[in-house]
């Protein structure tokens, strides 16, 4: 479990990533992504990684019970997940809501990632 775990949430980082390049682009260059070609394969990529990644991530913690990580962080990490695979396409979204919701979420998934490396 701890290694299906670590490998989904280095997969949601780097997809965290690609959702922060892709903000700034957007905001840059002040143009939306085209929903079809570009928003709805990244949004569904995001939202298919998080789903397998919560019930396994919720699972751990019910089982190693680590410090600092809860089922609500990993609930709301879920949320921040999947809104920034859309918000990250459109240049109107707030810079930072958008940044706030990115660093929460990144410092859940890397607290995951210490622990586990810390304790395996």
């Amino acid at each position: 479990m701890e290694n299906q775990l670590g490998s989904l949430t280095k997969t949601l980082l780097e997809l965290l990533e690609k959702g922060r390049i892709q903000f700034e682009e957007s905001k840059s260059s002040g143009k939306e992504g085209d929903f079809y070609s570009e928003v709805k394969p990244f949004a569904d990529l995001v939202k298919t990684t998080c789903d397998e990644w919560l019930p396994i991530a919720i699972q751990w913690i019910q089982i190693d019970k680590p410090p600092f990580i809860n089922k609500k962080q990993l609930e709301t990490t879920y949320e921040h997940l999947e809104k920034m695979g859309i918000q990250a396409f459109y240049p109107t979204t707030s810079r930072k809501h958008f940044i706030s919701s990115l660093q929460s979420a990144q410092f859940v998934l890397q607290s995951i990632l210490q622990y586990l490396e810390k304790n395996t």
